[in-house]
């Protein structure tokens, strides 16, 4: 009996997809919702830990895929095509369509119907799935998502990172405290002793920062109290030691929805496999 239930338990295993590691909180996150009912959201915002770079995600309700920008914007120069063959009646072969380091996406048949799968190339049986409505909805999201990620990378990322570096100099200035404490204090701070005590903006990331980025105004605020120490007689700059290359990695050109015409297709990739009606 031992022996069955050990089995049964194996193939149970198999069966079952691996649940991703938690993702970090993104800080001005924003989410499109594609279909509410099995909560499938495009989420958009600043990972605190990729560098307070643009993070894209597409989540459903227990699981979470990572989109690069040139990635999406490719599945938009794509998506006459993709419509073409998800809503083609006589084609049920599953097409790889697209890849890269992160994701594969790949036209399939589940339930009958043709949909799209995002699939993790970092972790085992991660995906998610779009169905023929859920495609639709994100053809029509195009130029919103892409004003959102233009939004975030020209004003909203260099905003956050120059109030950071005024909470830093903040805390340095009014605090001296021991490396270990230094987060506890943080989160002790109200917010509006803080904002009260920093330059008047019309947006202001001071909780979300203390929130979501507590490690990275610790590792800064250390910074400049070992940079006060150490200073050298060149009078180097202190905001270029830590957010120089930061700045460097803004990208200053907007980026602008895809136009399929005048686009070269790519060849795709055709199999005979399915993947698994357990998605």
């Amino acid at each position: 009996m031992a022996g069955s239930l050990a089995t049964i338990a194996k193939f149970y295993n198999k069966q079952t997809f691996a649940k991703p590691q938690p993702h970090s909180e993104l800080i001005d996150c924003t989410d499109y919702v594609l279909n509410f009912n099995p909560r499938k959201f495009v989420q958009i915002g600043l990972d605190p830990k990729d560098r307070f770079n643009v993070t894209i995600r597409l989540l459903s309700s227990t699981r979470y895929i990572l989109i690069t920008i040139d990635f999406l914007q490719r599945i938009y120069t794509l998506m006459g095509n993709i419509l073409s063959l998800i809503f083609d009646p006589v084609s049920r072969q599953k097409i790889i369509l697209l890849k890269d380091e992160y994701v594969t996406l790949s036209k399939t048949t589940f339930q009958g119907e043709s949909s799209l799968v995002f699939e993790s190339q970092a972790q085992d049986e991660c995906r998610v799935l779009l169905t023929q409505s859920d495609i639709l909805k994100l053809s029509a999201l195009e130029c919103c998502i892409f004003e959102t990620i233009n939004q975030k990378m020209t004003v909203i990322q260099p905003l956050v990172l120059q109030q950071l570096e005024q909470m830093a100099q903040y805390m340095k200035s009014q605090y001296e405290v021991n490396v270990e404490n230094k987060c506890m204090l943080i989160n002790a701070v109200s917010d509006y002793t803080i904002r009260n005590s920093l330059p008047n903006s019309d947006l202001s990331y001071i909780s979300q920062i203390k929130q979501f980025a507590s490690q990275q105004l610790e590792q800064r605020w250390t910074m400049l109290e070992e940079y006060t120490k150490e200073m050298s007689s060149n009078g180097e700059n202190v905001c270029s030691t830590f957010f120089g290359s930061l700045a460097d990695d803004i990208q200053s050109e907007p980026i602008i929805p895809s136009n399929t015409n005048n686009q070269e297709i790519p060849t795709v990739v055709v199999s005979n496999s399915y993947l698994s009606t357990s998605i």
